[in-house]
């Protein structure tokens, strides 16, 4: 139950120069491309970003779960949020994953990505040793205070170990060191009563593409997607759907893309891989200790993805 202190909190908290900062839409998390030896594929990753725009995709997230940012160093991490903000030109906003273990690495990422441009940072939960609550409102509120820049809370606890609750969300705002957060829960209540106990100018980002419109229908801004790297039409359509107000028409995508999703996730973050080379993207594929997905496998999923309307021929089926 949520407590009457907690609901009128909504409306007591003071605006920074930041809160100014507005993003909704279809923000894509974006893969990292790497070659053979692992080494990262710039070509490729501006190929990609140039790929998205054309697209109308709303925003980027590099260097998350879909983007690897666990698996590279800080240098490549640098890398390619240089690559990323370079590339996008202010056209639509970067959203930098800056998240580490330690608060420290935290704060050094999030300089980078303040040095360089970037519209706003997103951070992970501090993983592998599970800090309680105080510790991270302060791991949160340290990297608040070393820049100026927007901070996302990126909460996805089956990666992480930790499920940053609504109260402590609420906690961070009020300190006004966080101004959204991207909700990989898949814990559509705990979005949803994040929603309701946050301020109404906090930004809700749902992370969990099965219940996109759902999300948007309880008030998230967006979502952010690993599957809209490579079908990235999918994701727009029902947005744009969703704001004009046409629902059923959202409703039939939102199935459809569910479908997707149920077909591409046997090949875990390798599928994106392939749909982006049949679709003529080469981002190689991802980083060891994850495989590449075997030729059967690659072939059943283009063929069941034709069926739904995916946009590629695949020629090679």
């Amino acid at each position: 139950m949520i407590s009457k202190s907690l609901l009128q909190g909504r409306n007591k908290l003071t605006k920074k120069p930041q809160s100014r900062f507005k993003v909704e839409g279809i923000i894509t998390a974006l893969v990292t491309p790497f070659d053979d030896s692992g080494a990262i594929k710039e070509d490729a990753l501006r190929k990609l970003i140039r790929f998205q725009l054309r697209k109308g995709i709303h925003g980027f997230f590099p260097c998350g779960t879909t983007g690897q940012g666990p698996l590279m160093t800080i240098d490549e991490r640098k890398s390619v949020a240089e690559v990323v903000v370079h590339e996008a030109k202010h056209k639509v906003p970067v959203i930098v994953q800056v998240g580490a273990p330690d608060t420290n690495t935290a704060i050094t990422l999030a300089k980078h990505a303040e040095s360089i441009g970037a519209e706003a940072i997103g951070c992970v939960a501090p993983y592998y040793y599970q800090p309680d609550e105080d510790s991270l409102v302060r791991h949160y509120k340290k990297i608040s205070e070393a820049v100026n820049l927007p901070v996302f809370v990126y909460n996805i606890p089956r990666h992480t170990g930790i499920n940053i609750k609504p109260t402590t969300l609420l906690r961070l705002a009020k300190m006004n060191a966080i101004v959204g957060v991207k909700d990989s829960t898949r814990d559509f209540l705990q979005l949803v009563e994040t929603i309701e106990i946050l301020p109404k100018d906090f930004m809700v980002i749902n992370g969990s593409e099965g219940y996109l419109l759902p999300a948007l229908l309880m008030g998230a801004k967006g979502a952010v997607s690993a599957l809209a790297n490579a079908l990235p039409e999918f994701f727009t359509e029902l947005f744009s759907m969703f704001k004009k107000g046409d629902l059923e028409g959202a409703k039939t995508s939102q199935f459809r893309m569910n479908n997707v999703k149920r077909i591409a996730e046997r090949g875990g973050l390798s599928s994106i891989y392939e749909i982006l080379r049949e679709r003529g993207i080469d981002c190689g594929g991802p980083r060891g200790p994850l495989r590449a997905m075997t030729n059967d496998e690659r072939l059943q999923m283009l063929t069941s993805l034709k069926v739904l309307g995916a946009p590629f021929a695949p020629a090679s089926v």
